[in-house]
């Protein structure tokens, strides 16, 4: 009954028959409902605006954002005392691999990513401009993990830089005008972690707990990401910045006891992409002497200069 209640509601406010929407509102709605963000999306998404409160918080930017009210967040930006900064959680959706193995995911987005993401360049543009932007917070992505509907007791964290996003969007008018902050940091690491705990009576890991383990399972940088998408534009306007750590390592671990790590030079040479590898050596503050290793148990097994990766794939 809940279900279909919320529904008419949200197809009265759609077809703007907003007698009915105001009498269900009144007498059949609970009041948390009534500012569920959900209820502001769909006024906004259909120019109803006779729902839309006057107040302005961090949570009415995601629709406004994603419809393109350009005036709208500009006149919100000015007068309104948000937090530009704040995350809502935007998404909730279940996926399965072919194992069975199901993970929901949540994403936790501030009003800069979400503008990223809808392409919306003007807007961008306006966020950046705001006096408390931090053009380098990270969008969080939760993937809690089942298997045949149980709760496993491990989850995996995804954390994601503006400027990463605009990179796998591949959108290089975006990643230019991220680039041109003063306040960019271009040696921001894209990380996946595992966090291994206890699963509570609520069905889920308690993060705060500190029992938990934690595993960092992938910490890339933004230019190792470059150079796995053969990006040259990408590396090219990374290594024009003067702060850019050009031998910062990548680190994969697949399990808990093994771990692997390479240099941009050493992967550029690794996926044979010459040109991006005389770039990198092109630069100054390059090691040319930069290893890949491979270690396991705590035991390096493995070591690789860069000039022996070379010669073992036969670039000349």
């Amino acid at each position: 009954e809940k279900g279909f209640i919320i529904e008419c509601y949200e197809e009265s406010i759609k077809c703007h028959h907003n007698g009915i929407a105001l009498y269900i509102e009144k007498n059949y709605l609970l009041d948390e409902y009534k500012d569920y963000y959900n209820v502001r999306f769909n006024c906004y998404m259909h120019y109803n605006f006779e729902f839309i409160h006057d107040q302005y918080d961090h949570e009415t930017m995601y629709p406004m954002i994603y419809f393109d009210y350009y005036t709208l967040i500009k006149t919100h930006l000015e007068n309104a005392k948000i937090d530009i900064n704040k995350k809502i959680e935007i998404q909730n959706n279940e996926f399965q691999y072919k194992h069975k193995e199901t993970f929901i995911v949540s994403l936790f987005s501030a009003p800069l990513i979400i503008a990223i993401e809808t392409k919306s360049l003007d807007i961008v543009k306006l966020i950046l401009n705001h006096h408390d932007i931090d053009v380098n917070l990270n969008k969080i992505e939760y993937n809690h993990m089942y298997l045949n509907n149980k709760k496993l007791d491990y989850d995996f964290i995804k954390e994601k830089s503006p400027l990463l996003i605009a990179l796998q969007m591949k959108n290089m008018e975006m990643i230019k005008l991220l680039l041109s902050s003063p306040k960019i940091d271009v040696n921001k690491k894209y990380i996946k972690k595992k966090i291994t705990g206890t699963v509570n009576n609520e069905n889920r890991i308690d993060y705060d707990d500190e029992n938990n383990k934690m595993d960092i399972v992938k910490e890339l940088s933004l230019l190792n990401i470059g150079i796995s998408q053969k990006n040259y534009e990408f590396v090219e306007l990374l290594l024009s910045n003067p702060d850019i750590d050009v031998n910062s390592e990548e680190i994969i671990s697949p399990s808990s006891d093994f771990m692997i790590k390479y240099t941009p030079l050493m992967k550029a040479i690794q996926q044979l992409e010459t040109k991006i590898a005389l770039l990198l050596l092109s630069n100054s503050k390059i090691d040319v002497n930069c290893k890949m290793t491979k270690i396991k148990d705590n035991e390096l097994i493995t070591e690789k200069t860069s000039l022996y990766a070379a010669i073992e794939l036969n670039i000349p």
